[in-house]
């Protein structure tokens, strides 16, 4: 038997959002999204900076970056799910190699586990059909692994051939044949 909140869960509508511009989706909302990866930058890059101007610079320079490298001159993908009106789950995909690059799978803390991103890969499969995709997944990240193992990602490396053209051992690279 459901009640009304098991009802409203259920009947949550989502929107998949493929973006190749910048002006194809709310900047803000995926700063939000990606605040964790954001705040790295931050300390990286601005830690001498008080806070506030330090996030102001990170976030003007991922906007950069994604504006004038990421859609422009690498020609990559930005697929997001919203539900609600809120970015819920987030991912890059760039060509790499003889197929593309899955970088960058974010999903919402509180959103977590309960299926979102799988759902969000499987709209770019969707999308990107006929193409190889690799995936870099950081040896400590249990839950990355398990939705690769679960979208029936097989593994090809214990290493990863970073896009900086690094090699690092703390990461494992996934293929999927779509």
């Amino acid at each position: 038997m459901c009640d009304l909140q098991d009802l409203l869960r259920h009947c949550m509508v989502y929107m998949i959002i493929i973006a190749d511009k910048i002006n194809k989706f709310e900047f803000s909302k995926i700063v939000d999204l990606y605040a964790d990866d954001l705040e790295v930058s931050r300390k990286r890059k601005y830690g001498t900076m008080p806070e506030y101007e330090g996030k102001i610079f990170a976030e003007q320079d991922y906007y950069l970056y994604l504006k004038d490298v990421f859609f422009s001159e690498i020609k990559g993908i930005l697929y997001i799910l919203e539900e609600n009106g809120r970015y819920i789950s987030a991912a890059c995909i760039e060509p790499f190699k003889d197929g593309f690059l899955l970088n960058s799978l974010v999903t919402a803390k509180d959103f977590r586990k309960k299926g979102y991103a799988k759902q969000l890969l499987y709209a770019a499969f969707e999308n990107l059909k006929d193409v190889t995709l690799y995936s870099h997944v950081h040896i400590k990240n249990a839950a990355s692994i398990h939705l690769h193992e679960k979208l029936e990602f097989d593994s090809l490396h214990q290493y990863a051939h970073m896009l900086d053209g690094s090699v690092r051992s703390d990461h494992y690279t996934y293929i999927k044949n779509l």
